[in-house]
């Protein structure tokens, strides 16, 4: 469990950094979509979208190692 929070933690550092050192605006555009934001905030909102997928699918897919067999 330790290991875990550990690494959590590193990897919330190198972001922290990355976010720090990334804050100049940029245009984004998304198929016929374009918008001028900050790189910070568009790093932010994939950390976002990646962390609510991942947990989707942790929860919609069950593993079968954590199951008794019969």
């Amino acid at each position: 469990m330790h290991f875990k929070i550990g690494v959590l933690i590193l990897l919330i550092a190198v972001f922290v950094i990355i976010i720090v050192q990334n804050s100049v605006p940029i245009t984004a555009r998304l198929l016929f979509w374009e918008f001028e934001t900050s790189q910070i905030i568009l790093f932010v909102l994939i950390l976002l979208i990646g962390f609510i997928g991942g947990y989707i699918v942790g929860y919609l897919v069950p593993l079968d190692r954590y199951k008794k067999k019969g």
